[in-house]
């Protein structure tokens, strides 16, 4: 005599599930995967010159005196990050939007310090000013009307 078994209700009725289950949870997948990518990063409507242009921007001082020994400027914009001083000597801080540098030693015109931000091309946004600025040797405060300025360049 054979032995055959016949399918149980059960196991049928669970291929059935199955079946009718599959392509839902394909469904489900794939809509959550292309609601994931949001197009932040890259969005090929935007064309290439819109598109922003993260790097690093510089901060430069002019000063009409040859005789500086100590300089602190500052620097108000948005997301600034990575403060770096261009010289050796001196300090920078960055917090809340604003940027403060205080060079010291021998100082001449030129970059002084630099930063990163979202969009090179909004350089201007990033307002720089002189504080203070002292003589070598004695650290007798200048006269910022003479001629000190900063500014942010790409």
């Amino acid at each position: 005599m054979t032995n055959t078994q016949m399918p149980s209700r059960r196991s049928a009725s669970s291929d059935d599930a199955l079946r009718i289950l599959r392509p839902l949870f394909l469904l489900l997948i794939v809509l959550l995967a292309t609601a994931c990518g949001s197009g932040e990063l890259v969005n090929p409507h935007i064309p290439d010159a819109d598109r922003a242009t993260p790097g690093w921007v510089t901060l430069n001082l002019t000063t009409p005196r040859a005789d500086d020994g100590a300089v602190q400027l500052s620097v108000n914009g948005p997301a600034m990050d990575s403060l770096q001083i261009s010289r050796a000597g001196g300090f920078a801080s960055l917090s809340s939007g604003i940027a403060r540098v205080l060079i010291t030693g021998p100082i001449a015109s030129g970059a002084v310090a630099r930063f990163w931000v979202p969009d090179t091309r909004k350089a201007s946004i990033y307002v720089a000013t002189v504080d203070q600025a002292a003589a070598r040797g004695t650290y007798l405060l200048q006269d910022l009307s003479q001629g000190y300025s900063a500014s942010v360049t790409r």
